[in-house]
């Protein structure tokens, strides 16, 4: 019986906690410092640079992803 309770009291807790009603939240921050740089060299007429040096950043990221695949796919030794 006192589980039954427990479980009564654990719902009621968790319904009182959370609220169903969607709150639109707005977005009052600006834009970040990538974006200011787009918008003046648009107003000044300047060139937009056209950079991939964004995918440096990932190049750890495929380094692991491939060295797993090598021990995952190719490391391993028949039986194992």
């Amino acid at each position: 019986m006192k589980k039954i309770w427990a479980l009564v009291l654990v719902l009621a807790l968790a319904f009182a906690g959370c609220d169903t009603t969607p709150e639109i939240i707005p977005d009052i921050t600006g834009d970040n410092v990538i974006m200011m740089d787009i918008k003046s060299q648009i107003e000044n007429n300047k060139m937009v640079k056209d950079d991939y040096s964004w995918v440096i950043w990932y190049l750890p990221i495929l380094f692991l992803v491939v060295a797993w695949g090598w021990k995952e796919f190719f490391g391993k030794k028949k039986g194992e």
